[in-house]
């Protein structure tokens, strides 16, 4: 016996390295139908159930999983968010970049109480027949939340046979699952019974309602399973009659270093295909080794193959027959890579008012991290996957997983028992052959990057042949040349959701003229929804609190208008100069000032910011490191006259000499985390200045365009809602206390982050996020802080 395992491994070993040479059609189509590199995105949620009145903020990341790397390709991904019917009311085009990126969406008065779903996706994912964007459905609560009423729990029980058939007089093995209504799993024990009631085996499902037994069925025999439920409740089902003929296909993953397939028929079946000529494809990704066999006289064939040499992650099996036709499919996953803990948190520092933690690790050169951070206590975190399940697990299967990241944390043998198991009754892979054999895959849409701007001149004149695009957040100012029907085109231009573009025609004397264009967009905004598909898949049921504590809701939260004090709406509200607080830190320009430094810019700098200004850019930032901002360098908020700046381009060499009143408060009090982080600057200019935005665009020979949901959307800093209470059931079930979406870890070099002391007693910390070479790092962790 063990020299004819001996004889199988070594003829599997060089089968399976020099197939390339001997492609067939369907090994050709299966080539050219993965081509082009799949995408796929996760995105990494702050949690998944939230306030009226918070925000969703999140991190993208895109991921190649042919190279097992950041998909660097996109810069533009799209999120949106869909009620319950699939609906689409939001959506914003955030700018990746080195392949992630993040956002966020403010929950306002505008939504209600209800369940809703996050959708990312890209230009490049309409080329494929498989939908591979990311959803994640969310729970948004207000005070007139209603706990949805619990209905009876009904079941659903499949017989799932391994290879996808039960064929009679041979081997076979049939898994089978229980979930109920919700779409979870039910742990159950059963028995399998014949037509005479006699006890046949009994078997046990796992604690996601999974399970197999091993049959030799006989046509003319029923059986039956009876499985019993932990609350005693008994399920009988039929298990359905055998093929008279066929082939039934067994994996066994249970041995460390290889796999062994058993390829079983019956004597009826072997008369038939004795001389035919089959293979065994083992395939991932456009990649595929074969190994061809024949039964000759043998109903059964085993063969063992190093698992060295088949694919990290899920690998399909496929059995093909001489027609090439795939008659069997088994899916298996191949723990090639060794995942283990490489992310190292203790707390550094407390203050009354913040927590510093130290972040290090010491196995890669560098990576990109996103971090959560909620009470312990919180039941606000449910998210389908982790971005490791995202990424290796979910894109080969049809079907819903639950819980699918406790296949990837802390791995066991019954962890990886599990998983085997989960993959034995998933059936086919989720790429079916028809489109396999019949789609050629092109790409018809592109990896987008930015945004086409045309542009075309209406007015008649004869002189001009070129534009003149003022400084954009994004580019300095530069000449645009028309053709000679007056129009121009801009690629790949990034450009800001309601940002004002602001041109001028340029004649042969280089004078400036007011131009008269036409512009156009170039960008794929359309409005989508989620098909019934996606929505069935994610009906899975997010845990909400008892409706006893939904009754003290209104009481333990505060009011819409309290938790937006940091927002964008309150800071433009006028404010006078002289009610500004602590007037005592505030640093005030006079006409002496006016005559020393020659620019704004130039003022501010000698004040305590980083600044640079160059080709109509200008950059300002704190010399002061602010972690609880989520800026290690925040910006300040700079006010001109009653308007806050989105960005501070207007300012490139604005003279002193135009200037009234420039007040600097470094400090930022009373503005709130996230406007008064990097300080804030308040100018304000002599009346009738040329240079006065209110006059601006009476006294420029400018064109202002501005279009809103077309640019990209600002990645805003994070600030943490200012609850009534740090110590009710509502902070302690759905509160926030940090995000922190950008944190690059160097090895063996910590960083620190610092969020706002909430007297918490422990935090959860939910880590996601990429490494320099592509390895997919999700991590949980909780700390006792206070």
């Amino acid at each position: 016996m063990k020299g004819t395992w001996l004889t199988f491994y070594i003829f599997c070993f060089f089968s399976l390295n020099t197939v390339g040479q001997t492609n067939t059609k369907i090994e050709d189509a299966y080539v050219d139908y993965f081509k082009l590199s799949r995408e796929s995105l996760y995105v990494h949620l702050n949690k998944t159930t939230f306030l009226i009145g918070e925000d969703i903020w999140l991190k993208c990341y895109a991921y190649n999983r042919r190279k097992k790397q950041s998909f660097k390709n996109t810069s533009n991904i799209y999120v949106g968010i869909y009620d319950s019917k699939g609906k689409q009311i939001k959506k914003k085009l955030l700018l990746a970049k080195n392949g992630t990126a993040n956002g966020n969406f403010l929950i306002d008065t505008t939504y209600t109480s209800g369940v809703y779903y996050i959708k990312a996706s890209t230009n490049w994912m309409r080329n494929f027949n498989e939908d591979d964007a990311f959803v994640q459905k969310i729970v948004i609560l207000d005070n007139n939340y209603k706990q949805e009423t619990q209905k009876a729990n009904t079941y659903d029980l499949q017989f799932l046979p391994e290879g996808g058939h039960i064929v009679n007089q041979t081997k076979n093995t049939i898994g089978y699952k229980i979930i109920d209504n919700n779409g979870n799993g039910v742990k159950a024990k059963a028995i399998l019974y014949d037509s005479e009631n006699e006890e046949i085996a009994s078997f046990e499902s796992n604690n996601f309602g999974l399970g197999k037994f091993t049959l030799w069925p006989n046509i003319n025999e029923s059986y039956t399973v009876v499985f019993t439920l932990l609350n005693g409740e008994k399920l009988k089902k039929i298990l359905p009659k055998p093929k008279t003929e066929g082939i039934a296909l067994t994996i066994d993953n249970s041995k460390a270093n290889e796999i062994i397939i058993s390829i079983n028929t019956n004597n009826a079946t072997l008369t038939k295909i004795k001389q035919q000529k089959f293979k065994i494809a083992i395939h991932k990704e456009g990649d595929m080794k074969t190994l061809p066999f024949t039964f000759e006289n043998s109903t059964r064939k085993s063969l063992a193959i190093n698992k060295d040499i088949l694919f990290d992650g899920v690998n399909t099996i496929t059995l093909i027959n001489e027609n090439n036709t795939p008659i069997n499919e088994r899916l298996f996953y191949n723990y090639k890579t060794p995942k283990f803990n490489s992310i190292f948190v203790s707390k550094l520092n407390e203050s009354k008012d913040s927590i510093s933690l130290s972040i290090y690790q010491n196995t890669y050169k560098s990576n990109n991290l996103s971090i959560s951070i909620l009470p312990e206590t919180s039941t606000s975190y449910n998210p389908n996957h982790n971005i490791i399940s995202a990424n290796l697990l979910q894109p080969y299967l049809k079907g819903f997983i639950e819980t699918p990241s406790y296949y990837f944390s802390n791995i066991t043998s019954k962890k990886k028992e599990d998983l085997d198991l989960l993959l034995l009754t998933q059936g086919w892979s989720r790429y079916n052959w028809n489109s396999v054999i019949n789609y050629k895959a092109e790409a018809n849409y592109n990896f987008e990057q930015g945004i086409k701007l045309k542009g075309s001149v209406i007015s008649n004149f004869t002189e001009v042949d070129s534009l003149y695009l003022y400084s954009t957040v994004y580019y300095p100012a530069q000449f645009v040349t028309l053709d000679k029907d007056k129009k121009f085109t801009i690629n790949n231009f990034y450009v800001l959701e309601n940002e004002t573009l602001k041109f001028s025609y340029v004649n042969k004397r280089m004078k400036f003229l007011k131009p008269n264009l036409h512009i156009t967009y170039n960008v794929f905004d359309e409005i989508d929804s989620l098909n019934k598909g996606i929505l069935e898949a994610h009906q899975i049921h997010i845990p909400i609190t008892t409706n006893e504590h939904l009754n003290r809701f209104k009481n333990d939260t505060i009011s819409l208008n309290e938790i937006l004090l940091s927002s964008k709406k309150k800071l433009v509200d006028k404010i006078e100069p002289f009610n500004f607080s602590f007037k005592n830190n505030t640093k005030v320009f006079d006409e002496k000032a006016g005559l020393t430094y020659p620019d704004v810019v130039s003022y501010i700098r000698i004040n305590g910011y980083k600044v640079s200004q160059s080709f109509g850019k200008v950059v300002i930032q704190s010399r002061v490191p602010n972690s609880i901002s989520g800026e290690q360098y925040p910006t300040p908020s700079i006010y001109l006259g009653d308007v806050l700046l989105q960005d501070f381009n207007v300012l490139y060499e604005l003279p002193t000499a135009n200037i009234k009143k420039i007040y600097i408060d470094k400090r930022g009090l009373g503005q709130g985390m996230a406007g008064g982080s990097g300080g804030v600057i308040r100018i304000y200019m002599k009346e009738n200045s040329v240079f006065d935005i209110k006059t601006a665009s009476k006294t420029s020979n400018t064109y202002l365009i501005s279009e809103p949901s077309i640019g990209f959307a600002s990645a805003k800093a994070f600030y943490a809602p200012k609850y009534n209470s740090y110590n009710n059931s509502t902070f302690l079930n759905y509160g926030v206390i940090g995000w922190f979406p950008n944190i690059e870890l160097i090895q063996n070099k910590s960083s620190i982050i610092k969020f706002l002391n909430t007297q918490t007693k422990s935090i959860n910390l939910y880590i996601e996020g990429v490494a320099e070479n592509g390895d997919l790092i999700s991590e949980f962790k909780t700390l006792t802080i206070n």
